[in-house]
């Protein structure tokens, strides 16, 4: 369902493409005919692990690291 995979771009992060793309699906489809049934799977890959985490959980992640440390 990713179109465009744009790893490389500032800020760009799967956790959040995943339903931005899945949120631009379904106004697509109702906006082109409302009374056609869809159908999404939406399954989300970070729920236990971050694989693709943000800057922002990264930096916290380090800040409470050296806050742990003895």
């Amino acid at each position: 369902m990713l179109r465009c995979c744009q790893g490389g771009k500032p800020g760009w992060n799967l956790n959040t493409a995943l339903p931005d793309e899945a949120i631009e699906y379904i106004i697509t489809r109702t906006a082109t005919n409302p009374k056609r049934p869809w159908f999404i799977h939406y399954a989300q890959g970070a729920t236990h692990a971050p694989h693709h985490p943000t800057k922002e959980r990264v930096d916290k992640n380090q800040r409470d690291a050296l806050v742990c440390r003895p």
